[in-house]
C-alpha cells in the first residue's frame, strides 16, 4: 500500500497511511536519515464501512490489510519505535499485528491493560487490539525529549490522558497533534 500522502524536506521524510482527508485510522511514518518512527497505528473507520456492514465481519488480520482497513507490515519494518496518541480504536489499532520486538509508546499502561481487558475475549477480529507477548511497551514521559527525539505534550481529548507529539529531527522538526482540541 502506497502512502495517501508523502512529502521530504532534506534528510526528513514523513509518509501518512491514514488519517489524511478522513477522521480515523492515523498512521503516520517519519523517517530521518537512518531513524524511522510511527505515529499512531489507528484503524481506518471510513474503510470498515465500505467493505462490512451489518453482521459482515472480517475473516481476519489478512483480510483487514488487504482492503486497507489497517496497516501494511512494511510500515513497521525497520521502525525504531511505535507511539499512540491516545486509546482511541482509531489511533491505537490492532497492537496484536505488529511485529515482535517493537518499541510501543502508549500514555498510560495502566490503561492499555483496562482496553486489553476489554477485547481479549472477543470472537472477531477485535481479539487483535491486544498487544501480543514481544512488544517493548513503555509510557511515554510527558515534556521531556527522549532518545529518539520526541517530545509527548499533553493534550485535551475526551480519551484520557492523550498526547501530541514533537519530533526533533536533525535538519527540521514535526508536531503531530493526533486529535487536538482547543479549549477556550
Amino acid at each position: 500500500m502506497e502512502p495517501l500522502y508523502k512529502h521530504s524536506q532534506g534528510s526528513t521524510s514523513i509518509e501518512i497511511y491514514g488519517g489524511y482527508r478522513e477522521i480515523g485510522g492515523n498512521c503516520v511514518v517519519i523517517r530521518d536519515r537512518d531513524g524511522k518512527l510511527v505515529l499512531d497505528n489507528g484503524i481506518r473507520f471510513s474503510v470498515l464501512r465500505k467493505y462490512y456492514r451489518g453482521g459482515l465481519q472480517p475473516l481476519g488480520v489478512t483480510e483487514l490489510r488487504q482492503v486497507g482497513a489497517i496497516q501494511p507490515l512494511e510500515v513497521f519494518e525497520e521502525a525504531d519505535a511505535i507511539y499512540i496518541s491516545h486509546m482511541h480504536l482509531d489511533h491505537l489499532g490492532l497492537l496484536g499485528t505488529l511485529p515482535l520486538g517493537l518499541r510501543l509508546y502508549v500514555p498510560s499502561k495502566e490503561i492499555l491493560d483496562v482496553v486489553e481487558r476489554w477485547y481479549r475475549a472477543s470472537s472477531t477480529w477485535l481479539a487483535e487490539i491486544p498487544h501480543r507477548e514481544g512488544l517493548e511497551v513503555a509510557e511515554v514521559r510527558p515534556g521531556s525529549e527522549d532518545d529518539l527525539g520526541v517530545v509527548a505534550i499533553p493534550v485535551s481529548h475526551s480519551s484520557y490522558p492523550s498526547y501530541a507529539y514533537l519530533y526533533r529531527g536533525r535538519e527540521t522538526s514535526i508536531f503531530y497533534s493526533g486529535d487536538l482540541r482547543v479549549r477556550g
